[in-house]
């Protein structure tokens, strides 16, 4: 018989001040596996160490004999900053070293998963057949029209 095992995430607690203490409110509810939120308005400490925010975890983690299922991780202010196809190019550079990071933290916990929010929509482009997706990608896609967002 397999053993099915739910896990709660620390970040369902937002009035308690310190994530130590909100995934230590987990620990009480019974659950032995938790989601860890990375919600960060700057990437900078991440990008710089990200070993440090996972030693930090981890002693969270070990303190109240936790594993970690998942980080979510969420840099910047808004959605848009957030997104991952973000129409600037200089800050999706920036939110690729992010998420970098944060999958070395994921790593670092031995969390399976790892979770981001979903991009913003643009403006609906109507490709012409044959035109290349990318410069990267010439001559993909010839058998149809796309759509892709810009």
């Amino acid at each position: 018989m397999q053993t099915t095992c739910i896990s709660c995430s620390e970040y369902s607690f937002p009035a308690v001040s310190t994530q130590r203490a909100r995934i230590g409110i987990v620990r009480l509810l019974g659950f032995e596996l938790v989601d860890v939120a990375l919600f960060l308005a700057d990437g900078s400490d991440l990008i710089s160490d990200p070993g440090a925010i996972a030693a930090s975890l981890r002693a969270s983690l070990t303190e109240h004999e936790l594993a970690t299922e998942d980080v979510f991780l969420a840099v910047g202010g808004t959605v848009e900053d957030i997104a991952p196809n973000q129409r600037d190019g200089s800050v999706r550079a920036r939110g690729r070293l992010e998420f970098s990071a944060g999958a070395r933290v994921a790593a670092e916990l031995g969390a399976p998963g790892i979770t981001i929010l979903p991009g913003v929509t643009g403006r609906r482009i109507r490709m012409q057949p044959g035109q290349p997706a990318s410069r990267s990608s010439p001559g993909a896609w010839r058998r149809r029209p796309r759509w892709v967002w810009r």
